[in-house]
């Protein structure tokens, strides 16, 4: 039956709204030293976790800032972007190279 959400082991549905989630733009992407996020309207906290999970950079930057970094070896990270009152707004795919 396609019509019922399907769980596996204690996986819960997202407590998010898709109607909450926007939109975002990381670019360049692949990047190879800073990437910028499009598609905020007002100042923004972020998130880069490895593939692992693991935080390895946070900050605050306004859209269309460029995000340095320059200090993380190549991989893929996940970019979670928070706005005000810390609500999740987004996740992307990041590449660096």
């Amino acid at each position: 039956d396609f019509t019922r959400p399907y769980y596996m082991g204690k996986t819960k549905p997202s407590s998010l709204n898709k109607n909450e989630i926007q939109d975002v733009i990381l670019s360049p992407n692949p990047a190879y030293d800073r990437f910028t996020v499009a598609g905020q309207e007002e100042r923004f906290s972020y998130r880069v976790f490895t593939s692992g999970g693991i935080l390895v950079l946070s900050g605050n930057a306004d859209s269309d800032t460029s995000i340095d970094v320059s200090t993380l070896p190549s991989g893929i990270y996940l970019v979670e972007i928070r706005g005000h009152n810390n609500i999740l707004k987004a996740r992307a795919k990041l590449v660096l190279h």
